[in-house]
C-alpha cells in the first residue's frame, strides 16, 4: 500500500513490542510471527502513536539522525509501508481500549448442569489450576477416566466460590449407538468411535479447555522437574521426547512438574505444577516396561500409556517455582550428548513456537516471554538415546552437594 505524508497509521491491537538484547522485536498475535528492527525500523516504530500522521513521525524522528526531513521521508515512508504490508499497523485509527486485555471467559451455567440422572461423576479435578468435572454414563470409561485423571484430583474446589463458578469446565461424554458423544459446557465437541479416543478427547480437553481462563500466566507446551536448582522447563512438540525425558528423571529420583503443559506466571515467572498422568506413546514402551498399565483399556498392547507420577521412583510431585533453565531436546540417532546455549532471539522465537495462544493475556504475555529469554539460561539438548544426557542435566542443575573439608 502507498502511503504519504498525509496518512494516518496506528499500532494494531494484536501487536505487542519490546527490547530484547537491546533489539526491538514485535510480534503479532494474528500469524504468530517476530519481527526484529533495525535501527531505522526501531526509530520510525517508537515514533508512532494512536492516529499518527506521517508527516509528525518525520518531524519526530529527524532530529535523531540530524538530518532535514526531506533527507528521510522517503525511507520513513518505506518502513511504514512494510508494517502495513505485515499487518502491524493499520492505516486510521483504532480506539485506544480496543488493544485486548486479560478476561477471564465465564461458564457459570455449567455447574447448574452437574448431577445427570445415570451419569456418574469424575472429579472434581483441578487443570492448570481451573476446575474441571467429568461426567459419563459409560461404566468401563468411567473407571479408566477415574484412573488416569486422579493425580488431578482436587479437595480445594469450591462450587459456591464465584471464581470457580465461572470457570468451571464441565466435560461430558454419552454412550449413544456404539458411539460417544463429548461436550463441554453444553457445547458439542466431537463424537467418536472407541472408548479409547473418547478417553484421549476427554485427556486433550483438560489439557486445553482450560488455557482461555489462565489470565495472569502464559502456558506452554513443554514438560518440566525440578532437579534440585529449580524447575528445568523442557519445551516442545508433540513426540518431541519430553513425557520421556521426564520420567527418566522422575526414575532418578527428581520431582515431577508436567509432561504436557506448564503455566508461567506473568509476574515472578515461576513455573506452576500440572501433575496429570505421563502420557507414553508407543515409541518408548521399551524403555519403560515396569510402567505398563493394567486394567480396563490400559493393557500392555495399549498404544499409548498414561502412568501415574506418583508411581515412578520416589513419586514425589513438584510444587513448582522459579525456572533455573531452559532445555529444547532434540534426539538425534547416534548422536553424542551436548548442551549448546543458544541466544536470547532464537530463545524467543523457540518460546513462541511452543507456547500456546496467550492473545488473551495481550502484551502482559509478550513481556514475559521476552523476560525468559533475556533472563534464562537456555540450551538446545542433543541427545541420541542412552543416559550421558541425563547426567549432564543432573551436574548443571541437580541438587547442589555439601563439601567435607
Amino acid at each position: 500500500m502507498k502511503l504519504d505524508l498525509t496518512t494516518s497509521v496506528t499500532i494494531r491491537p494484536t501487536t505487542y513490542w519490546a527490547s530484547l538484547d537491546g533489539q526491538t522485536v514485535l510480534f503479532s498475535s494474528d500469524d504468530r510471527r517476530l519481527h526484529a528492527l533495525n535501527r531505522t525500523a526501531a526509530s520510525v516504530w517508537s515514533a508512532m502513536d494512536n492516529d499518527q500522521i506521517v508527516a509528525e513521525m518525520v518531524e519526530r524522528i529527524a532530529p535523531e539522525y540530524g538530518a532535514h526531513r526531506q533527507d528521510i521521508e522517503a525511507d520513513v515512508l518505506a518502513v511504514l509501508e512494510r508494517f502495513v504490508e505485515s499487518e502491524l499497523c493499520s492505516v486510521g485509527a483504532y480506539p485506544k481500549s480496543s488493544r485486548p486485555g486479560p478476561t477471564r471467559r465465564g461458564c457459570a451455567g455449567s455447574a447448574s448442569q452437574l448431577g445427570r440422572r445415570g451419569a456418574q461423576r469424575l472429579g472434581p479435578y483441578r487443570a492448570l489450576g481451573v476446575p474441571v468435572v467429568v461426567e459419563t454414563d459409560d461404566a468401563l470409561l468411567s473407571a479408566a477416566l477415574d484412573r488416569v485423571l486422579d493425580p488431578l484430583r482436587s479437595a480445594d474446589v469450591d462450587f459456591l466460590d464465584d471464581d470457580d463458578v465461572a470457570r468451571l469446565q464441565l466435560v461430558v461424554v454419552t454412550a449413544v449407538d456404539g458411539n460417544w458423544r463429548i461436550s463441554r459446557n453444553g457445547r458439542s465437541i466431537v463424537t467418536v468411535s472407541t472408548r479409547e479416543r473418547a478417553l484421549r478427547t476427554v485427556v486433550a480437553e483438560c489439557n486445553s479447555a482450560p488455557l482461555r481462563h489462565i489470565d495472569d500466566a502464559v502456558v506452554f507446551h513443554a514438560a518440566g522437574a525440578d532437579l534440585g536448582r529449580g524447575v528445568v522447563l523442557v519445551p516442545g512438540v508433540s513426540n518431541a521426547g519430553k513425557s520421556t525425558l521426564v520420567t527418566q528423571l522422575l526414575q532418578r529420583g527428581h520431582a515431577y512438574v508436567s509432561d504436557e503443559a506448564i503455566a508461567v506466571d506473568l509476574d515472578s515467572l515461576h513455573a506452576r505444577p500440572y501433575a496429570k498422568s505421563i502420557c507414553l506413546e508407543a515409541g518408548s514402551h521399551l524403555l519403560f516396561p515396569e510402567l505398563a498399565p493394567r486394567g480396563v483399556l490400559g493393557g500392555a498392547d495399549s498404544t499409548t500409556w498414561d502412568v501415574d507420577p506418583r508411581m515412578i521412583g520416589p513419586g514425589r510431585i513438584s510444587s513448582g517455582g522459579s525456572i533455573c533453565a531452559l532445555v529444547f531436546a532434540r534426539f538425534e540417532a547416534g548422536a553424542t550428548a551436548a548442551l549448546q546455549p543458544i541466544e536470547p532471539f532464537e530463545v524467543l522465537q523457540m518460546l513462541i513456537a511452543n507456547a500456546f495462544d496467550f492473545a488473551h493475556v495481550g502484551q502482559a504475555g509478550f513481556d514475559a516471554l521476552v523476560r525468559m529469554a533475556d533472563a534464562l539460561p537456555a540450551y538446545v539438548l542433543v541427545h541420541g538415546g542412552g543416559t550421558s544426557h541425563l547426567d549432564q542435566l543432573e551436574t548443571l542443575f541437580g541438587g547442589r552437594r555439601a563439601i567435607s573439608l
